[in-house]
């Protein structure tokens, strides 16, 4: 999910059928598309949805391009593609300044700050693991992104891996806060390739599923239990939900009665269920 930086649009993407969808703040649909390929304005795996301004940017993890869409009336139009070898393997990415903070495994850095054009002006950030194995730093590199446009951070987080991150704007790490309860996979390296266990007694593992920042001093991290298909993680259940202070990642609140969230502009929370699709449901965050 990607919020526009007035609040106004609320962009998300249907991956199973390759199409990016536009939403209005009070959650009323207003249009999509794409569809699978490698023509211009289809995706053959889009991985990550941005946006600056009221324009919405997919990047293909598949195909190394990255589209520009814009709202016109009821549906939405492309406005421009680019390729780069920056967009290939994308996990997720987010806006800061006028520049694209990406979340890809590559050497050794896990977060790298692009042009809108695709060149890469500078890495930073460790690998979630130092396994030595040539297939773990990439395996741990599934996850999410979040930027603070306030506050000029990357907050990041790995799918598998119990641990948040902000990084400021200029690479430097500011804090690094362990998730707790939460009991992740068992990834270990298996000849060229790696596994997923569960973890010791238990019949699933646990997943992060979201991370966002909210207002001007929260960061918000969901995990929950997968499916039997630990890798894909098709459908998070039994969500927790911790609050986190931006400043120093301290656990603020823990709790489990909220539903999977997708991200904030002001007090308003955006969720967007798999199914079905496409919906929008918009909260009020309210302190107490």
């Amino acid at each position: 999910m990607a919020i526009s930086e007035d609040g106004k649009y609320v962009f998300v993407l249907d991956r199973l059928n390759g199409r990016v969808a536009a939403f209005s703040d009070s959650g009323v649909f207003i249009g999509s598309a794409g569809r699978h390929g490698r023509g211009p304005g289809e995706f053959q795996y889009a991985s990550a949805v941005v946006s600056r301004d009221s324009i919405a940017m997919v990047i293909d993890a598949a195909t190394g391009r990255m589209s520009s869409w814009v709202v016109r009336g009821n549906s939405l139009e492309m406005k421009a593609e680019v390729s780069g070898t920056a967009f290939l393997e994308t996990r997720a990415a987010c806006a800061l300044g006028g520049s694209l903070i990406l979340l890809r495994w590559s050497a050794g850095k896990i977060l790298h700050q692009v042009t809108t054009d695709g060149v890469v002006q500078k890495s930073f950030g460790l690998p979630f693991t130092q396994d030595a194995h040539p297939m773990m730093g990439a395996a741990t590199t599934f996850g999410y992104v979040a930027c603070d446009r306030r506050q000029r951070s990357v907050y990041v987080a790995a799918t598998e891996v119990p641990v948040v991150r902000r990084y400021r704007e200029n690479g430097a790490l500011v804090w690094e806060t362990s998730i707790p309860n939460m009991h992740p996979p068992v990834i270990s390296a298996v000849g060229a390739g790696i596994r997923y266990s569960p973890p010791q007694g238990r019949d699933y593992a646990q997943l992060v599923a979201s991370l966002f920042a909210l207002g001007d001093s929260l960061v918000v991290v969901q995990f929950g239990e997968s499916g039997r298909d630990i890798a894909q993680a098709s459908e998070i259940t039994q969500v927790t939900t911790l609050v986190l202070s931006s400043s120093n990642g301290r656990v603020l609140w823990q709790g489990n009665m909220l539903p999977k969230l997708d991200g904030a502009h002001g007090d308003r929370v955006f969720a967007h269920p798999s199914d079905p699709f496409p919906k929008v449901k918009v909260f009020e965050w309210r302190r107490q």
